[in-house]
C-alpha cells in the first residue's frame, strides 16, 4: 500500500510538472520527461525489490514456525515415552503456539499472553507431578 502511495504522488508530481512545462515550447518538455524516467525506472525497481523482500520475510516466517511446531511436537512425543508428563505439556503449552503464531502470522494479541499466564498458574498450584505408573 504504501508503494501505491508513492506511485500516486510521483504521478501527481510528473502530472505538475507537465502542466508547468506546457507552457513553454515541446523540446523543452521532451528534455524534463527524459529526466524524469530514470527516476521513475528506479522508484520502480525498488517497489519490485521491497515486494521480494517482504515475499522472501513471509516465507522465512512460514518456515520458522513449521520448525518450532515439529520440534514442539516432537519433544512432547519425547518427553512423552519417557514418561515426563510435565515437560510433554510444557512442550505443547500456549506458549509455543504465542511464538508460532509471532512468526507465521508477524501477529501478537494480547489473550495469547493471558492464555500463557493461566498455564503457567494451573501447574505451578496443580500441587505436583502426577504420580508414575
Amino acid at each position: 500500500m504504501p508503494d501505491e502511495i508513492e506511485m500516486g504522488r510521483t504521478e501527481e508530481l510528473a502530472l505538475s510538472y507537465a502542466k508547468e512545462w506546457a507552457q513553454l515550447p515541446p523540446q523543452h518538455l521532451r528534455v524534463a520527461l527524459k529526466s524524469l524516467e530514470p527516476m521513475l525506472l528506479r522508484q520502480h525497481e525498488l517497489a519490485v525489490m521491497r515486494e521480494k523482500n517482504r515475499h522472501q520475510l513471509e516465507l522465512l516466517g512460514l518456515l520458522a514456525g513449521f520448525a518450532i511446531s515439529l520440534a514442539s511436537i516432537a519433544g512432547a512425543i519425547g518427553f512423552g515415552i519417557h514418561g515426563d508428563f510435565w515437560m510433554a505439556g510444557l512442550m505443547l503449552s500456549p506458549s509455543v503456539f504465542a511464538v508460532t503464531k509471532l512468526f507465521v502470522l508477524r501477529k501478537s494479541d494480547k489473550n495469547d499472553m493471558r492464555h500463557v499466564g493461566a498455564v503457567v498458574q494451573g501447574l505451578t498450584q496443580a500441587g505436583g507431578p502426577p504420580a508414575q505408573v
